[in-house]
């Protein structure tokens, strides 16, 4: 069986890194792994596990991308793709394209991996023979916005390492001493972490009013921030770290670090990890990871990150945009008053890699 997953670039977050972990599970299974993207600095890892990267132009809204549609078709001949796997709508519609002109088509599998605005233009994420819905949240979205045949329908949560994600993992002596150098004092106050990229839907401004309140109640926190924005998004880059500079708590106790390849380690440095986002996340992996390291997780109850916090911390779920309650939950966790996490969970790495290679093997036996 050979599969093509295709996605705009392969630079960060949880669409790509979806990608390669089932790139590598088709690898290991003995099936053939294609991917094709307008590339990125995650190529070198997916050639690495055994899969053949083709660049294509496959992530710019511009008729130029048209031109992609011919060296789709050429490269699924070529390499005689059992199954083509769009991972987002651009690359969805240029699929849709390219196999229904062959004569003999590939199967196509759709995923729908966010809450998309509801038009023409979405819809072609439901025209899989299968659509993979990675939670509950986004099934029901599919379902009540689209007409589709929920036979085709396959929920599949993204998953999380165990062994890689473990509450008894510590980060290097020698990272620790680096981060010690770098955050001399993050032992003595409260560290928060909200990560991401850098765009207004993840909730910074949210964040930011979190941090004046505890420091209004006299709660000494250090908030970190993890993520860059891309290139169209800077303005608002400029906002938020305008916003920490010319305010005075903020300035004292925010802190921006950037893209980090070390999430983890960082993660595991963190009293409580934030997600804030304003609309609901399709999944939340940020999440999942964290209350996987066992670092307790505050999130606004809704979408993925609601799904997952209700199965391992329901303590940290709170009202959507309800500063109070946010901060409330941040004190009952310092104060030792709610810390247990679940780690018996469905949302797993190889349970995810399991079901989606099912989910192909449907379609080509």
């Amino acid at each position: 069986m050979k599969v093509l997953q295709v996605l705009p670039r392969l630079e960060s977050g949880g669409v790509e890194r979806g990608t390669l972990e089932i790139a590598e599970a088709l690898v290991k299974s003995g099936h053939g792994a294609l991917v094709v993207s307008q590339g990125g600095p995650m190529v070198q890892e997916l050639k690495d596990i055994g899969a053949l990267h083709t660049v294509m132009r496959v992530g710019e809204k511009s008729p130029r991308s048209l031109l992609a549609v011919g060296d789709l078709q050429r490269l699924i001949r070529r390499e005689n793709v059992d199954i083509v796997h769009p991972r987002s709508r651009l690359p969805a519609w240029l699929c849709w394209l390219a196999i229904r002109k062959l004569d003999h088509p590939p199967k196509l599998v759709t995923s729908v991996h966010g809450f998309h605005s509801i038009s023409k233009y979405s819809e072609v994420v439901t025209r899989g023979a299968r659509v993979e819905v990675v939670s509950q949240s986004i099934r029901k979205y599919v379902l009540e916005n689209y007409e589709i045949d929920e036979d085709r329908i396959r929920t599949i949560y993204r998953g999380i390492d165990p062994s890689i994600y473990d509450p008894k993992y510590s980060p290097s002596v020698e990272w620790l001493k680096k981060w010690n150098t770098e955050f001399p004092d993050s032992g003595n106050a409260v560290t928060l972490l909200l990560a991401g990229r850098l765009t207004r839907l993840k909730g910074h401004h949210t964040y930011f009013d979190v941090v004046k309140e505890l420091v209004g109640r006299n709660i000494d926190v250090l908030a970190l921030i993890v993520g860059d924005a891309e290139k169209k998004r800077r303005g608002y880059e400029i906002e938020i770290r305008d916003r920490v500079m010319n305010d005075q708590i903020l300035k004292g106790h925010v802190r921006f670090l950037g893209r980090r390849q070390d999430l983890r380690e960082v993660m595991k440095m963190t009293d409580i990890v934030m997600s804030l986002s304003t609309t609901p996340e399709s999944f939340g992996r940020t999440a999942l990871e964290a209350l996987s390291l066992g670092v307790p997780v505050v999130g606004f109850d809704h979408g993925g990150v609601g799904e997952i916090l209700k199965v391992m911390f329901p303590q940290g779920a709170v009202p959507l945009g309800n500063v109070g309650r946010v901060c409330c939950a941040v004190e009952n966790i310092i104060q030792g008053k709610m810390t247990k996490i679940a780690h018996q969970h469905p949302f797993l790495l190889a349970q995810m890699r399991q079901q989606t290679l099912a989910m192909y093997e449907e379609l080509v036996t």
